[in-house]
């Protein structure tokens, strides 16, 4: 009865396609024709899936086709062939098992894999793991096969029916030694006479080190492989393909130029574009064109593998994280219009026999309609179908074998068994694809002709054929940096987009601007001061890093008078400032944004020159910039909101901008200042001075009034002297070194001075992290711009089985070693020279090494440049050694061992600096204990530690990592740095108090207190409750897809309340208020008084400790550094001031707030966290998730 039923359906198959056989049809024909013939071809499979097969198949589409499942199998897949530990590989796949729950419709035997793992855990182990190992790797290679030599010919053998493309799943390219290997790899399977279609990864060809393709590195490995295959004896065909939107426009370019060599001219090779980029049917027709031109001259012809696309959330990632749209189409039923509008144009008969097709799919509506057009025009020589080996679609490749037979070929990635850990990327993807709704396999259990899966399959197929004119064939990532486009203002904060490299015109904007720079000469640099531009006797002589021997710019010099001048003239101008309304302010600043846009390549070009930053550094630092802009001007109207505060400017401010972003610090304390209605004097660094100046040209451009921003230079001895000092200046905002801040802290003696220093930031690798995936991101946070970030990364704490694994030390130093060190002037540099001449320290950790220490990879200097270093990788750093306990800022990592994480967290921890550190691990548990313990300001899970972005993650530590109010640069907080804030009204928001707070209010009621007095005290403290409510919920702004940016206020360690005789009792009790409502840990410290015996409201505050002490003895601890955080309601007198200096104590005498969503501000800090959740584009368990829309 089965073999009657089996030969009707392929007998109707048979019929209908002879049918169509020379006679072409219109498009709704072949839409009927193509129905038909996907019923029986659905009906065909059915008959030929066993039940054993059907089972199965039901069990993974059961398990795969619930979140929960997906994210067991994926974390699976992804987790338990990381760690070589036994107990750590059992813990991690038990805990997977147990964080996610079994659903009660789970397959019986995932239930006894997790009642054994449970239960027979602590006897057998080994076998446990082995046989949990082994499950996973069985149902792998339903997908995919092994690449050792004997269990790849055994495949191929088994397969013989139909041809197999292979396709080699290898490790990233880390470097020249890593592409060595790949290539190697490559080229072995070329010379195996079994081996016939290989489907190559252009990455495993390049570097990754490169912002855009590495055009010679591709073109040479691509010559010696089509060299390889056209030597073998038997034909070979070799395929490309190219896994980022990115690298697609130049490897066709390197593809055609290859291929147009004498030598490959009978070679067979092919080219895979995805129809889910608009743009791929336009280089459908150039390749073709291409072809034609071949096929002319040689009679050779290539293939074009259309396939719909395997990175689409990967893709999407990239787009969300750059603000760039999608490479993509948005919609299912684009790409599939594509897809078939592709096999349209490339099954004319004018174009197939140069260009023949590999169609991509296993969607049976996509098939018949690609049959039909066959049949219809006798093209079965020219069209081919590929369907992927897996269990999901065999029956359609069973069905498919009836009938096409050896135009049928199976694609089978591989992988070597000691690398199966590399395979997750691809069964990662895999999952994705299968489980995606909007895909034809997602349902195949379900779909049979009349059933409600098939009714919308078919409607979906409908659709797509309407839309094949439809659909645009334009690239969507368009931008042109040639072409200024004017932004209109947003309702809703966006990051500037960066530079797409991948754009040729971008490429070609790249060099021009290059070319530029190298024959920039600029003019003499004034000091600007009282609205007049003076070139003084006195200059400076600028130097461009990249040519240190030559004299590059002169600067001029303010004297002592001018500087005065300077002052007199800012302070003068205060109240002009103050007069223009902030709506003017902000009208002023944003036409100071299009101004920096229309001359983004001019300060990339002065950046490169300046500082030496390469140009992909450069570009981004004006994106920062735009940003810093955009954002504050933005949102000083939700600041100014709060209607109960008074909000005044503090007057002049004197700014001094960081060594290694001048420009975008710059830009953000410049507006900042001027958005709140300060005057400003900036102050330019020797290192920096001519990007400063440009910068501010800029600004008076734009119409911003040159009295309210002043630009002086001078000797660094006139500017400790008569600038930091002088009591006209409300406040200092400065980025530099923490041995620099304590010098300008006692020549201040604490009045208003914010700095942000540095620190020595860390990277934590244990061994459940994805190993390649870590190192990618500790190159990328040691070494850009040649370590000179603040949050650059100097110090790798690796848990003790990934310090000991010899081949994440190869490929450590692999990667390292193949940045290019050269001058900023050439495009494909990396490390480029420091900014200034390397000072003692860095010498000494780029030269020596300590006790116990080796070198993995030791520096070079270059001959030519004394300040050009290539990077540097210490072994066997130890808590003690030079490196743990500086700030170092160049191209050096120092590598520690730890024996557990924990350890490493003490490790990390101990360190007066709190900047940016982070974790490379998949395990949730590490996350969450390494958030509770580790000491930062700036986290990372899984990715670079130097990716801080305005509002996204603003930037900003603690310790000693910061000195002043502590509140984060780009973030909502830092435009309070430029104010006095004083309470005008009381706010009306409010919610319940604590029990202890109720207690305080009974006891001040019983107190001869003013009806105002309760009033304020009632308002205080129901309004510190309501913004804790608020500010204690971890908040992501930006929702973007695969990564979370969080913005976190943990209550602060060791705050002392200091409280005088004469100190107001409802002052300091709303100050022990405000630290209770928030958890912060606050000390009172007073001089038993009169006053205080008869108020006696600290013995109402046990839960809080307090001391009793002379002035004389609390100074004392002042200047011993006993005190971190002191807290005053009355002003300081100077000799505390003084103290609070020597001893950088943090000293707050503003006056106490009713209003929580400040007065909280003093007792709590800021934590942005950054997670890279998604896994090579598997968004896990928070692909439900709603995140920012992709256009």
């Amino acid at each position: 009865m089965g073999e009657k039923n089996y030969s009707h359906y392929l007998n109707q198959i048979s019929d209908l396609l002879t049918s169509v056989k020379s006679a072409p049809l219109d498009l709704d024909n072949k839409h009927q024709k193509s129905t038909r013939l996907a019923e029986l071809i659905a009906l065909l499979a059915t008959e030929e899936q066993t039940p054993t097969e059907k089972k199965s198949l039901n069990n993974l589409l059961k398990i795969l086709n619930t979140l929960q499942g997906r994210a067991i199998v994926s974390n699976l897949v992804d987790q338990s062939f990381r760690s070589k530990s036994l107990n750590k590989t059992l813990d991690q796949i038990l805990h997977i098992f147990t964080l996610y729950g079994l659903p009660d419709d789970f397959p019986k035997s995932f239930k006894f894999r997790f009642l054994a793992l449970k239960t027979l855990k602590p006897t057998f182990p080994k076998f446990l793991k082995t046989f949990t190992q082994r499950a996973i790797i069985k149902e792998s290679l339903n997908i995919l096969s092994f690449a050792d030599p004997i269990a790849l010919k055994k495949y191929l053998n088994e397969n013989k029916k139909n041809d197999s493309i292979i396709s080699l799943i290898q490790k990233p390219s880390f470097g020249k030694k890593t592409i060595a290997s790949n290539l190697k790899n490559i080229l072995s399977l070329i010379e195996k006479p079994y081996v016939k279609n290989i489907c190559i990864n252009v990455l495993d060809l390049i570097s990754k080190n490169c912002a855009c393709i590495a055009y010679d590195q591709l073109e040479e490995n691509l010559i010696k492989i089509y060299q390889t295959a056209t030597s073998q004896p038997k034909e070979k065909q070799i395929l490309l393909n190219v896994e980022n939107h990115k690298d697609l426009d130049a490897t066709i370019d390197i593809f055609e130029i290859v291929l147009s060599r004498e030598e490959f001219s009978k070679l067979k090779v092919g080219f895979t574009l995805d129809a889910y980029f608009p743009e791929s049917f336009e280089m459908q027709k150039r390749l073709t064109l291409f072809a034609k031109k071949r096929y002319e001259k040689y009679g050779t012809s290539i293939s074009i593998r259309i396939i719909k696309g395997f990175s689409l959330n990967k893709e999407h990632i990239t787009s969300s994280k750059n603000n760039w749209p999608s490479a993509t189409f948005t919609s299912k039923i684009e790409t599939d219009a594509n897809f078939k509008k592709m096999i349209l144009f490339g099954s004319k008969l004018e174009n197939i026999k140069a260009a023949n097709l590999l169609i991509v799919t296993s969607n049976i509506f996509d098939i018949s309609f690609s049959l039909i057009l066959i049949k219809e025009n006798s093209l079965e020589p020219y069209i081919y179908f590929e369907i992927a080996r897996a269990r999901s679609t065999l029956a359609i490749q069973k069905a498919l074998d009836k009938i096409i037979g050896k135009n049928l070929k199976v694609f089978c990635p591989i992988v070597f068994k000691k690398d199966f850990h590399l395979a997750s990327n691809f069964l990662l993807g895999k999952i994705n694809d299968i489980a995606n709704c909007e895909n034809f396999s997602s349902r195949l259990n379900t779909l049979f002709p009349g059933s409600k899966s098939w009714e919308e399959e078919l409607d979906h197929f409908q659709q797509s054929l309407k839309h094949i004119d439809q659909i645009s064939a334009l690239k969507k990532q368009n931008q042109d940096r040639n072409i200024l486009l004017k932004k209109t203002t947003d309702f809703v904060f966006e990051n500037e987009p960066i530079t797409d490299f991948s754009i040729k015109s971008n490429i070609n904007w790249t060099k021009n601007i290059l070319e530029r720079a190298k024959n920039y000469i600029p003019a003499d640099i004034p000091i600007v001061i009282g609205g007049d531009k003076i070139i003084t006797r006195q200059v400076e002589i600028g130097k461009n890093p990249s040519l240190p021997n030559i004299q590059y710019y002169k600067s001029s010099l303010g004297n002592e008078s001018q500087i005065d001048f300077a002052i007199k003239t800012a302070k003068k101008n205060e109240k002009f400032c103050q007069n223009i309304s902030v709506e003017k302010r902000c009208e002023i600043l944003k036409a100071v944004i299009q101004k920096i846009r229309e001359n983004r390549g001019f300060l990339i070009k002065n950046l490169i020159v300046d500082i030496g930053k390469n140009f992909f550094e450069a570009d981004l630092e004006v994106s920062d910039a735009i940003d810093a802009i955009e954002y504050h001007t933005d949102h000083i109207l939700d600041v100014f909101s709060k209607k109960d505060i008074k909000f005044e400017p503090k007057g002049t401010i004197l700014i001094i901008p960081a060594n290694s972003f001048p420009l975008s610090t710059m830009a953000e304390a410049i507006t900042s200042a001027i958005v709140t209605g300060n005057s400003v004097l900036l102050k330019p660094r020797k290192e920096n001075t001519l990007i400063c100046y440009q910068l501010a040209n800029l600004f008076w451009q734009a119409k911003v009034p040159i009295e309210f921003l002043q630009f002086l230079h001078c000797y660094n001895d006139l500017f400790e002297k008569k600038l930091i000092p002088d009591h006209r200046i409300n406040s200092v905002i400065i980025s530099t070194s923490v041995k620099y801040v304590r010098k300008l802290l006692k020549i201040r003696e604490n009045k208003d001075l914010i700095a942000t220093t540095g620190g020595i930031n860390t990277i934590i690798v244990t061994a459940s992290a994805d190993r390649e995936q870590a190192i990618l991101s500790i190159i990328d946070s040691a070494f850009n711009f040649s370590g000179q970030k603040f949050s650059s990364a100097s110090i790798l704490i690796l848990e003790k089985e990934v310090y000991d694994d010899m081949e994440f030390k190869n490929n450590l130093k692999d990667a390292a070693k193949n940045l290019k060190v050269g001058s900023a002037f050439d495009l494909t540099s990396i490390i480029t020279p420091f900014t200034k001449k390397p000072d003692k320290e860095l010498l000494k950790a780029l030269c020596e090494l300590d006790n116990n220490e080796t070198w993995l990879l030791k520096p070079r200097k270059d001959s030519n440049n004394p300040n050009l270093f290539s990077p540097g990788i210490k072994y066997g750093t130890q808590k003690d050694s030079f490196t743990k306990n500086h700030e170092i800022y160049g191209p050096i990592l120092s590598v520690m061992r730890a024996d557990s994480l924990d350890h490493a967290i003490e490790i990390a921890n101990n360190s007066k600096y709190a900047l940016s550190a982070g974790l490379q691990s998949l395990d949730p548990r590490e996350h969450l204990k390494w958030l509770s313990n580790i000491e930062a300001g700036n986290l990372y899970i899984n990715s670079k530690i130097t990716d801080a972005k305005i509002k996204r993650q603003p930037f900003g530590g603690y310790k000693k990592s910061c000195f002043g109010s502590g509140y984060k640069s780009g973030g909502e907080n830092f435009l309070l740095n430029f104010l006095n804030l004083s309470q005008k009204s009381l706010p009306k928001e409010k919610l319940p108090t604590s029990d202890w707070i109720n207690t305080l209010s009974k006891f001040l009621e019983e107190k001869p207190l003013t009806s105002e007095e309760l009033k304020l005290w009632h308002a205080s403290v129901g309004n510190y409750v309501y913004h804790w409510q608020r500010l204690s919920h971890d908040t992501d702004y930006n929702k973007i897809i695969g990564q979370d940016n969080i913005h976190r206020y943990v209550a602060r360690k060791n705050i002392t309340l200091r409280v005088y005789p004469n100190t107001s009792p409802l002052d300091a009790l709303r100050v022990s208020a405000a630290a209770l409502t928030c958890n912060a840990s606050l000390e009172i410290s007073y001089t038993n008084s009169k006053e205080l015996e008869e108020f006696n409201w600290i013995d109402l505050l046990p839960v809080l400790p307090s001391i009793e002490e002379s002035e004389k003895d609390f100074i004392k601890r002042v200047k011993e550094g006993n005190i971190d955080r002191l807290r005053l309601v009355e002003k300081a007198s100077k000799e505390l001031r003084k103290a609070a200096a020597l001893s950088e104590t943090s000293l707050i005498d503003a006056p106490v707030l009713a209003n929580g969503r400040f007065e909280l501000l003093h007792y709590i800090k800021e934590i942005s966290i950054t997670y890279e959740y998604h896994r090579y584009g598997n968004l896990g368990i928070k692909e439900s998730e709603m995140r920012k829309p992709i256009t």
